[in-house]
């Protein structure tokens, strides 16, 4: 009988600690369906224990470098001290205890001690959240404890070109996932892993072959439908192995009920991997959460889309039927439609968090958001009225950003003190393989790696490294942000103070009151029966055409002239002729 490899498939530090690496437990279920023998290990876990609540969470919630650094030191022991002078929290950390990374580096030692590794054939890490160097550091013990055993990379950062100048630049790594990973690693565990005449062969596979790596075409599955729920059990042994109880981290699920994005922001690197968008059926959503909630105890979830499927309506509607008390987080672009939102939130969508990146649609078209600043107020205000909680954010100092994308920002923010403020400012960073990155506009020029992985890798893996995150020059000074990040902390003092919604109405059937308070003292408005049906008319978006059509007995200059004066007053918001009354219905 033909032997069959057995897999361990692991995630290093820094993901969030309180919920399981979704990438380990698709893939672990996947191998396994096929009656192949995977283990999961969510090695971060582990390491959250070690080093404690709070230097966990500073570590992985700071920008990129810190949490590579650590293991870059680790690994790169002839550079240790240029890496710990070039990183202060890792400086500080040391400071307090000098010997903090000869003991990680025991605690690694530690968990490994827990695999019989003459038993493993192939180890697989998944390459996100600044898990590179965790891997790498990781991959070299494992290759010292059984050199036989391959290696291999995947994820958003171990993927293409990225991942091919890993395995340049890494002995211990063999082999990379040149895209999506399930049947690259099927086919690794069922072949043979010494013969690289046969696997060579398999679609997706980045793999060295005389001192030279080979990249080939990526494949991905036709459907997500056919799916297996995700196997989570070793999130949970660890848990119980580190003492720590599911409910005082508050662990949430991941699910996916969709894959890829049919979008193309300019920014963005999220669908690298992918090749266009691939959805669940709404049963196989309602059954895995159904399974998982059964078989884990945990009505807490987070959907890992980078896109709301385009049934949404009836996955969520599927959902709802089961009639748990389940609550679920999820990313979504801002001109999602009312209904779907609402299915979501009769669902148990509770947070979100909402792509506007801009309140300018000039900087949004410079995005290629296919959005404008309306579909964002109107995202806002809809999440509002439903009472879900919103997170979302302004993208500052792209190279394409101008005065007038300021001044137009400005004008817009004061149509929306009602509605949540954005979460944060993100610097824009260029990423590899974004369209900003494969296209690059004529205001600005890539220089190669951004320069803080200087403080992770050595001189020689810097320069012949292609690392995530790209430095560029810009043709012109960008635009000051100060005065939009004063407004913003306006914006947040009168939102955060509020007893009551801003910008409320009430409806009286032949009358509609509003009042307003996002400016002071609450100014009152009674709109007669043509206003408060004009202004209901346009709860969503509403092109003036659809406006006369409801009305074609109205004079064009008559209908006009009443929306004009609800936009003087900032209870209409209006852009390429279309219309969106802002005012939330009281509670």
């Amino acid at each position: 009988m033909k032997k069959t490899n057995v897999a361990l498939i692991a995630s290093m530090p820094w993901p969030t600690y309180n919920m399981p690496s979704i990438q380990v437990g698709v893939l672990k279920s996947f191998i396994e369906r096929d009656g192949h023998k995977c283990i999961g290990a969510h090695w971060f876990l582990d390491i959250y224990k070690y080093l404690g609540h709070d230097l966990y969470t500073s570590i992985s919630s700071e920008y990129l470098i810190v949490g590579e650094a650590i293991y870059s030191s680790l690994y790169f022991e002839e550079h240790r001290e240029e890496i710990v002078k070039s990183n202060p929290l890792l400086q500080k950390t040391l400071s307090s205890d000098p010997t903090f990374l000869e003991k990680l580096d025991q605690k690694h030692d530690e968990i490994l001690l827990r695999y019989n590794w003459n038993e493993i054939d192939l180890v697989g890490f998944t390459l996100n959240f600044s898990q590179t160097m965790p891997s790498i550091y990781m991959a070299a013990k494992i290759k010292r404890l059984n050199p036989k055993i391959k290696i291999i990379i995947g994820g958003a950062e171990g993927t293409s070109e990225m991942g091919a100048s890993l395995i340049d630049q890494f002995d211990c790594i063999d082999f990379a996932c040149n895209g999506e990973g399930e049947q690259l690693l099927l086919e690794l565990v069922k072949s043979d892993l010494v013969d690289l005449t046969n696997i060579k062969k398999i679609n997706s596979l980045i793999y060295r072959e005389n001192g030279k790596t080979y990249t080939n075409p990526s494949s991905q599955l036709d459907s997500l439908r056919n799916l297996p729920v995700p196997n989570l059990d070793e999130y949970f042994t660890g848990l119980a192995l580190n003492n720590l109880n599911p409910y005082d981290l508050s662990v949430v699920l991941p699910i996916e009920s969709s894959r890829g994005c049919y979008y193309s922001c300019s920014f963005c690197s999220l669908n690298i991997q992918w090749d266009g968008t691939r959805f669940q059926y709404p049963e196989t959503v309602k059954n895995n959460i159904s399974e998982l909630v059964a078989k884990y105890k945990i009505l807490d979830f987070f959907f890992v889309d980078n896109i709301t499927p385009i049934n949404s309506k009836e996955i969520f509607s599927e959902v709802q039927s089961l009639n748990f008390d389940i609550r679920f987080f999820y990313e979504m672009r801002a001109n999602i439609s009312y209904d779907s939102l609402k299915a979501m939130h009769k669902a148990g969508l509770k947070r979100v968090q909402i792509g506007t990146e801009a309140m300018s649609s000039s900087l949004l078209r410079k995005f290629n958001k296919k959005s404008l600043t309306i579909h964002n107020i109107q995202g806002l205000k809809n999440c509002e009225e439903l009472g879900i909680i919103v997170s979302s954010n302004f993208i500052i100092n792209h190279p394409s950003t101008d005065q007038n994308d300021i001044n137009e920002t400005i004008k817009n923010i004061s149509y929306c003190y009602h509605l949540r403020p954005p979460s944060a400012f993100s610097e824009f960073g260029l990423m590899f393989g974004s369209p900003d990155y494969n296209s690059p506009k004529d205001t600005f020029s890539i220089k190669g790696n951004h320069k803080d992985y200087r403080k992770i890798y050595p001189r020689k893996q810097f320069d012949a490294l292609n690392l995530p995150v790209k430095e560029y020059i810009t043709k012109s000074k960008p635009p000051d942000w100060s005065s939009i990040k004063q407004i913003v902390e306006h914006w947040k003092k009168t939102y955060n103070n509020k007893t009551t919604h801003l910008l409320s109405m009430q409806d009286g059937g032949t009358f509609l009151k509003i009042e307003d308070r996002r400016y002071g003292p609450v100014d009152v408005f009674i709109l007669d029966k043509t206003e408060r049906d004009l202004y209901l008319l346009i709860s969503q978006i509403t092109p003036f055409a659809k406006i006369k059509n409801k009305y074609p007995d109205k004079n064009e200059n008559e209908l006009r002239t009443c929306l004009q004066g609800l936009i003087d007053l900032k209870l209409v918001f209006e852009e390429d002729d279309k219309f969106l009354s802002l005012a939330i219905r009281s509670d």
